[in-house]
């Protein structure tokens, strides 16, 4: 699986990041997850953000728990080996329930936070 980042129009790993914030990545197989990124970003709003969602792959509802877990981990990990980041938010419900333990298994940092539509956003 090929994972191609983009940073607005420009491919992100074609540039190096300068921000000096503490970067927060926010995961969703699609857009639903803007309003967690939406929640996040008030509450602690001098953080540098990205949002990630996978339009290749998504949605992820009928896939098999071993793609959904390869693909997340190999996001997070292309996101990661280009920024430095300080937590990563699964915003996905499904994505969260197969591939956190396989992120905390591969990550010792960042801190990874998921949540639930139905909760408020992890602080």
């Amino acid at each position: 699986m090929a994972t191609n980042l983009q940073d607005g129009n420009t491919p992100c790993l074609a540039a190096t990041p300068s921000d000096p914030r503490p970067t927060v990545l926010v995961f969703d197989s699609g857009v639903g997850g803007l309003s967690v990124y939406n929640e996040i970003r008030q509450l602690l709003p001098n953080l540098h953000y990205i949002y990630a969602f996978d339009n290749v792959a998504f949605p992820y509802g009928e896939k098999s728990e071993e793609f959904i877990v390869e693909r997340v981990v190999e996001i997070v990990t292309a996101v990661q080996q280009r920024y430095s980041l300080a937590l990563a938010v699964i915003a996905c419900n499904t994505a969260s329930t197969v591939s956190l333990p396989a992120l905390r298994e591969k990550f010792a940092s960042p801190s990874l936070a998921w949540c639930r539509r139905s909760s408020p956003p992890p602080v």
